[in-house]
């Protein structure tokens, strides 16, 4: 992105206080602008790409039922290629970054990392770099071979283990209905049985 531009900065999280906190961490520094917020990942996905978002910062898990941060991950990446998805959450685990992965995010904080880790972890995806690290992405997905290898595989059909392939290898909703031949709804009804594995 344009250096003489600042980082324009979406938040999605549904406790105000929260969203507060983020933005006024966020509004302090140089270089970083927040354009805007939502507390639900509907209004999250229909505004991130009219604002030109650079970086989204959105919470794992949402109170609402059926909203989640990690299915605005995967639609955000869909309609808003050039948005960074920087997932936010209360604890570190494996099956939400393996949940976050497989959404497409790039970056991966702790609630408990408000701060100087946050404004690092925005300014590095807006660079067009990752802060998930080769340790944690191969461990989660070691953890989802593992789940793949103890039968839970049979359990997919082959268009999700073929979805599964190519969202590992980057490909967002629409390349991947393209790739497969298959309407772009059939790839998010796969990609939402790929996160049930993951628990999200």
């Amino acid at each position: 992105m344009d250096g003489d531009n600042p980082i324009r900065v979406f938040i999605l999280d549904d406790h105000e206080m929260v969203r507060r906190g983020l933005r006024e961490c966020l509004s302090a520094e140089d270089g970083i602008e927040v354009v805007g917020e939502a507390a639900t990942a509907e209004v999250a996905v229909s505004m991130v790409p009219r604002l030109g978002v650079d970086v989204a910062v959105l919470d794992v898990r949402l109170r609402l039922p059926g909203s989640s941060g990690v299915e605005a991950c995967r639609e955000i990446r869909t309609a808003s290629p050039g948005t960074a998805c920087l997932m936010l959450t209360g604890h570190a685990d494996d099956k939400a970054l393996l949940a976050s992965i497989l959404a497409g995010a790039v970056g991966y904080v702790t609630k408990q990392g408000f701060g100087d880790e946050l404004v690092e972890a925005v300014r590095t995806v807006a660079a067009g770099q990752s802060v998930l690290s080769p340790e944690a992405t191969w461990r989660v997905m070691e953890q989802l071979q593992a789940l793949m290898a103890d039968g839970t595989a049979d359990t997919l059909s082959t268009e999700e283990q073929q979805v599964l392939v190519l969202i590992e290898e980057g490909l967002t909703n629409p390349e991947i209905a393209a790739e497969m031949a298959l309407p772009e709804q059939a790839v998010r009804d796969c990609v939402a049985s790929l996160l049930a594995i993951a628990g999200i």
